[in-house]
């Protein structure tokens, strides 16, 4: 068998060179596809003899390239892209390329009217606050919207005014002994309610423990003042806890939900106000009475009454879908779905504060899984056929809701009853650890027994996931009972923020979770039947929404996106560290040894490394007083150093250390923008 993988390797090695040398001739797209095709006959010819086709199969995902890949994730997180936000230029941009890749692999188009791109209105709102006003009857004072208030993102567009009611914590839960709401009339009435929930002094606590309940959920409050006829709701930052008194971000990537009311975040001055002027103790009194106490504390405000103009309205967004077919051989009608969402956050101000704009190029999420997506496409569309069809699909919109999958699934454009499986690339750019972390396990009943052969089989092991998150396009398959896979490889202090920059991608990790998902995209492609679904809820297992539902953060996928324990981002409203605010000019070699150092393979024309001396084959080991292990104490090094300072870069070149100087200007990522 050794000498089977020697003789793939030596032949594999020959065309490489033998296509190399007329690279003058050929186009390099076309180069690749030959190459690939080639490779593809090779491993055939030794399953032919006496290798069998899964050996070919699983030979086969070496061709995952390295290279490739961070081409794309390099263009995808450029600031030409400017983030790709959804309705934004970017988008459109990166919609462009990835048709035009689908397009040069001869895959069948399968979108709109015979293209590949599917078009769809991406619904959020929009915030005016020079049309926003909030009034409390009979106070000539003025409360500055985004200073003293501000409508939530999920907030129900529309202004409302009447009387309030004061309940507590919102909550309304007779079993375990909490009813905020027992025998108060709230019906068109605006309710004011404290954020989170009661502190118990029991950590196993129902509500209040350890865990957050679903109570503390906006979501839960707004649909219990609902059902009780509120016609609005103002929330507040208990006294105890968010002691800056911070009001909740509205952002674009909030706003593609809508929980059925107007929803107001104000500042505690301005609920102080309306407890005085309805004779209620100071917010801190009723705080602390709340959890020392569940009896019922709800009490309407007499004569208090609000008038509040949002400022929020209706947006809609056009977006697309990018969608093509890889046609299967024997059961072409039958679909295994390939997909991740290539919208990322686009030019938007930090999830922290502040108005500045800044280009979020999010080359984790999802450039990762969109190369990912590619690069499968390019290693199959060369491969012998598989006996069903496979869709791959990039997704729009899911950054607002996961609205291009939902659109997908709703408006299919492959019978979605052929749809017999889905596996979702989302964030795979950071893998670093032995096994590839997958979700979606629970699924279908075939696949703990599919991933255990794979992974035996292949070398490559993985880890099944606690919990299933509802938080990426896998969700909107799994609604409609089709199974999922999910490789993810975590959150990080970059999540979601201009920081999050192709520099940090892992590549050689990225293609390790392509590869064993290439394998089980290849056993469920080729299944005669299955795989079954199986409901993960009814199987006990929990979502991450249950598992961790007090978390509400600003940004959506904040909240709800798994975070393993040990993770570097298990506090996800930790400050990143700070990036690089200046520019090297080097090529990473991300698939070198793991021997101290960073070596390069080429560096940029005109940059501060080429103007140094540097050159492609050097190891960076030192950048000032810096050891140089890897790419994290590389950018960690870069990190100390000003715009315009010099600084010495020792590299190791052919055996020996070289000193050199580079004076390095300014980084132009995640500059500000207009």
């Amino acid at each position: 068998m050794l000498g089977g993988f020697v003789l793939i390797a030596m032949a594999s090695d020959v065309v490489a060179r033998l296509i190399a040398s007329a690279s003058g001739v050929f186009m390099h797209k076309a180069t690749a596809a030959l190459r690939l095709s080639v490779l593809w006959w090779i491993l055939a010819g030794t399953a032919v003899a006496g290798a069998s086709a899964t050996r070919t199969f699983r030979d086969a995902a070496a061709l995952f390239s390295t290279t490739t890949y961070m081409d794309h994730v390099r263009t995808l997180a450029s600031d030409e892209y400017e983030g790709r936000g959804t309705g934004q230029p970017g988008n459109d941009l990166a919609a462009r390329y990835i048709a035009e890749h689908f397009e040069s692999l001869g895959l069948k188009p399968a979108g709109d009217d015979g293209g590949f791109l599917q078009h769809f209105d991406a619904r959020g709102k929009k915030f005016d606050d020079k049309l926003a006003r909030f009034e409390i009857t009979a106070l000539e004072k003025e409360w500055q919207p985004k200073r003293d208030w501000t409508p939530f993102p999920f907030s129900q567009a529309g202004d409302f005014d009447g009387p309030v009611v004061f309940v507590g914590y919102g909550i309304h839960s007779p079993d375990d002994g909490i009813d905020d709401y027992a025998d108060t009339d709230v019906k068109d009435k605006v309710v004011l309610a404290l954020r989170y929930e009661p502190r118990s002094t029991d950590p196993e606590a129902a509500i209040g423990g350890e865990k957050p309940s679903r109570h503390a959920l906006f979501a839960t409050k707004a649909s219990v003042a609902r059902s009780r006829g509120a016609k609005a709701m103002l929330i507040v930052n208990p006294p105890s806890r968010d002691e800056k008194d911070e009001l909740y971000r509205f952002g674009r990537d909030g706003a593609r939900e809508t929980y059925d009311l107007p929803m107001i975040h104000i500042k505690r001055e301005i609920a102080e106000e309306l407890l005085r002027r309805g004779a209620l103790p100071p917010l801190g009194e009723l705080e602390k009475a709340l959890g020392e106490s569940r009896a019922n504390r709800s009490a309407e405000l007499p004569e208090v009454h609000v008038s509040v103009r949002s400022g929020l309205s209706d947006n809609s967004l056009k977006t697309q879908n990018v969608v093509a077919v890889l046609e299967g051989e024997q059961a072409p009608a039958e679909y295994v779905v390939v997909g991740a969402h290539f919208d990322h956050l686009g030019i938007a101000p930090r999830m922290f504060g502040g108005e500045e704009k800044f280009i979020h190029n999010g080359a984790d999420d999802n450039a990762s899984g969109t190369a990912g997506l590619l690069e499968m496409a390019r290693v199959l569309s060369a491969a012998p056929r598989l006996r069903r069809s496979i869709v791959f699909i990039a997704f729009s919109g899911e950054e607002m809701g996961l609205l291009g999958s939902k659109h997908w699934v709703d408006y299919p454009t492959v019978p979605l009853s052929g749809v017999k499986a889905m596996l979702n690339f989302d964030m795979i750019g950071r893998f670093a650890d032995e096994a590839v972390l997958i979700y979606g396990l629970p699924t279908a009943a075939e696949f703990p027994a599919l991933l255990d052969r794979i992974a035996s089989e292949s070398g490559i092991t993985y880890k099944g996931a606690r919990s299933l998150p509802g938080n990426s396009d896998h969700a909107s398959f799994q609604a409609k009972n089709i199974p999922v896979l999910f490789p993810f490889t975590g959150l990080h202090r970059q999540y979601h923020r201009p920081e999050d920059d192709w520099e940090l991608i892992r590549p050689e990790g990225a293609a390790r979770i392509l590869r064993f998902s290439f394998l089980t995209l290849v056993e469920l492609a080729n299944m005669t039947e299955g795989p079954t679904w199986t409901d993960p809820k009814k199987a006990g297992v929990p979502t991450r929404d249950e598992d961790d539902p007090g978390r509400e953060r600003p940004a959506r996928r904040a909240s709800t996106a798994p975070v393993e324990s040990g993770s570097p981002a298990a506090d996800a409203d930790a400050a990143p560290p700070p990036m690089p605010r200046v520019r090297l000019g080097v090529m990473p070699d991300y698939s070198e040894d793991d021997r101290p150092g960073l070596r390069i393979t080429d560096v940029t024309a005109d940059s501060a490394a080429q103007k140094a001396g540097l050159r492609g084959g050097d190891r960076i080991v030192r950048i000032g007083e810096t050891d140089v292990r890897g790419i994290e104490t590389y950018m960690l090094a870069l990190g100390k150093v000003n715009p315009g300072d010099e600084v010495e870069i020792v590299v190791e070149r052919e055996g020996e250390r070289v000193t050199l100087k580079a004076t390095l200007p300014a980084a132009p990522a995640a500059r500000p923008k207009e």
